[in-house]
């Protein structure tokens, strides 16, 4: 078996990883268009991938602290992108959500997927996270088959009334600020706020798994 190496994502990768998660989006959208917001990718995928990018101050780093690149034989073969500040020192909450699992197809039925969540897991003993999840949309069912085998259960199942009413656009993501109270905020995040923003993870089907 080939050699695969996991990392942080380099700066470098993060056009590749853009690339990659419209493919993703376009993929689940044509199986289910009605529930995805058509500028859902412009509006929220990228811009998080963005943030992965970037300090709190606003400035670019240099690798990402919740993207994680599978490379085999020093070449791109697939990512894993966890909530953003899941490893972030002043978390105080041991949860963590995937947002996304992808791996080209050229290097698919090769264990890669497998390594990558098994990066995660292992992430997980490290940061004691209790409670680490992914949104699995309906007819993806190889991710399903892949979390299952990797050993996750079935913590919920999301309904949606219609099921065909057309999902309305989200609105623009907003600039990235640089002020002091931009830096200030995500060290006031409270368990309330987290839980919040996780339903709404969920219910708007963020993760691409």
């Amino acid at each position: 078996m080939k050699e695969v190496v996991i990392k942080n994502s380099p700066y470098a990768l993060k056009e590749k990883i853009l690339e990659c998660s419209v493919s993703t989006y376009e993929t689940h959208r044509s199986k289910q268009p009605f529930a995805f917001p058509k500028n859902m990718h412009k509006a929220l995928i990228a811009p998080s991938i963005d943030e992965s990018f970037v300090e709190e101050t606003g400035e670019q780093l240099a690798q990402s602290p919740n993207i994680f690149v599978a490379e085999v034989d020093g070449t791109f073969a697939g990512y894993v992108q966890l909530s953003r500040h899941a490893l972030d020192r002043q978390q105080e909450l041991p949860l963590c959500v995937i947002s996304d699992i992808f791996v080209l197809p050229e290097f698919r039925k090769q264990g890669v997927a497998s390594q990558l969540l098994n990066h995660v897991k292992q992430l997980a003993i490290e940061n004691r996270w209790s409670n680490l999840t992914a949104t699995i949309w309906a007819p993806n069912q190889a991710s399903a088959r892949l979390f299952e085998k990797e050993g996750s259960t079935v913590q919920s199942r999301c309904f949606r009334f219609g099921p065909t009413n057309q999902a309305i656009d989200l609105p623009a993501a907003p600039k990235q600020s640089r002020s002091i109270l931009s830096r200030v905020l995500p060290r006031l995040k409270t368990a309330a706020l987290f839980i919040v923003a996780v339903q709404i993870a969920v219910a708007l089907g963020i993760s691409l798994s």
